[in-house]
């Protein structure tokens, strides 16, 4: 995706150039199964309640399904609160992220059901002490070639029709997928008011001597639980729009 610094759609806001941090990120030091990759991630699987992972939620993909979790007591658990470190659900996964709403974590299957994870944040120190540090480079482009956020958060609405099924959970059913268990409560709506489940997240880019905008890489925050009225919205009167970082 490449914009121009100075131009945007009819009547909408200049996006501008990047004006926040830069995308930092390290690798593990070695390859790791998928909970091996959220123990380091988390700080040896032992995160406090407002320490790194504390709140943290991701998802997996898997052979014959993809699931969400939720970090409690130490564990990747399931609405019902189980763990899903056993050889049938994380055990098995080719694909896994996960967000806390300051660093997200990528792990990808490598062989034998390890991979290399990589962590991601706006400061190195909210990372992995014993990661190696991944060059995000572009060439010569920006200040020093390196992603900085750039814009205001993105909403991308999840398909299918929510409802509450319990324990801060809420189940996403469509007429296209299977249903899918997500970890974040129905709360905040009304009967009659068309919530919608809604994954949040920030982009990064680099600058070329031009001012041309190159978005090469993008980070999820959130999980959240909105009317659609607040994430679908006219740029140029705002009617609709929610301000950033606003809680529901």
């Amino acid at each position: 995706m490449t914009a121009h610094a100075n131009t945007a759609p009819d009547g909408c806001p200049d996006p501008g150039r990047p004006a926040g941090g830069p995308l930092v990120a390290v690798r593990s030091p070695r390859e790791v199964d998928a909970g091996g990759a959220l123990r380091w991630w988390t700080g040896a699987g032992t995160p406090s309640r407002d320490g790194p992972g504390a709140n943290a939620v991701g998802f997996a993909l898997c052979p014959r399904a993809a699931f969400w979790w939720r970090w409690e007591d130490d564990a990747p658990r399931d609405r019902r609160g189980n763990s899903l470190e056993g050889a049938r659900d994380l055990g098995t996964a080719f694909e896994m992220v996960a967000f806390d709403g300051v660093r997200e974590l990528r792990w990808l299957h490598s062989q034998d059901g390890r991979g290399r994870a990589v962590a991601l944040a706006e400061s190195r120190g909210a990372l992995p002490r014993d990661g190696s540090p991944v060059d995000f480079r572009h060439g010569d482009r920006g200040r020093d070639g390196r992603p900085r956020r750039v814009g205001e958060p993105y909403r991308r609405i999840l398909a299918g029709s929510p409802s509450d099924v319990g324990r801060g959970w809420t189940r996403l059913r469509s007429a296209r997928y299977a249903p899918a268990d997500l970890p974040v409560p129905l709360r905040g709506t009304r009967t009659g008011q068309d919530p919608v489940a809604v994954l949040a997240g920030v982009e990064y880019a680099v600058e070329d001597r031009h001012g041309n905008l190159t978005v090469v890489d993008s980070r999820l925050t959130g999980l959240e639980i909105l009317e659609r009225r607040e994430v679908e919205y006219d740029c140029r009167t705002g009617a609709g729009r929610r301000p950033a970082g606003e809680r529901p």
